[in-house]
């Protein structure tokens, strides 16, 4: 089974297959590395403008390089740490069953659908236009955002051994701390 492509119509049976085999037990980096390219390419533009109002290429270069490099820090950081032990934690509130790890991994499988907006990013440079998402069609991305959705609720409720009722709580009281530090930050 192809897990790029059988975890858009068959999520739940991909999930299975994944932590039934050996795979489940090691971070699954590729989707990982996707979503800071694609970070990367989002802000490249913002950090050399911060930088220097007359942009040379190197100094363009030399932005997104950064940006890159902060992406991929700051993806690793959250989606194969912080978020996972978090999610981890709350769910042992509802006897969840999963490891960080596992729960990483679930993460790394729901952003399988940002393979997409990081194609378009691509084309955008090459087309020579500004790589950010909010220049995406907006139904496009929806839909990209409520399929990644469905895969890491499928996913939380398979390893958490949850229903989707508590797979979904388990997501929304992860997100509470976030919420909590951007209302601090915010005002």
């Amino acid at each position: 089974m192809n897990l790029y492509l059988s975890i858009w119509l068959k999520p739940r049976a991909t999930i299975e297959e994944f932590f039934n085999g050996k795979r489940g037990d090691s971070i699954f980096l590729p989707p990982i590395f996707v979503l800071g390219l694609s970070v990367a390419l989002e802000s490249g533009q913002d950090i050399n403008s911060m930088v220097a109002i007359d942009s040379s290429p190197i100094d363009v270069a030399l932005s997104y390089i950064i940006s890159l490099l902060l992406s991929l820090a700051l993806t690793f950081l959250f989606v194969v740490l912080v978020h996972p032990w978090l999610t981890k934690t709350i769910g042992r509130l509802w006897n969840g069953k999963a490891t960080s790890p596992q729960i990483a991994n679930v993460f790394s499988l729901a952003l399988i659908p940002h393979f997409l907006i990081l194609a378009y990013q691509i084309l955008a440079i090459l087309a020579q236009i500004d790589p950010s998402q909010s220049y995406m069609n907006a139904g496009v991305d929806f839909i990209l955002y409520l399929v990644s959705l469905r895969i890491l609720l499928i996913g939380i409720s398979v390893i958490q051994e949850f229903s989707y009722g508590f797979a979904l709580l388990n997501l929304l009281m992860t997100a509470l701390p976030y919420l909590l530090v951007s209302l601090i930050i915010n005002s």
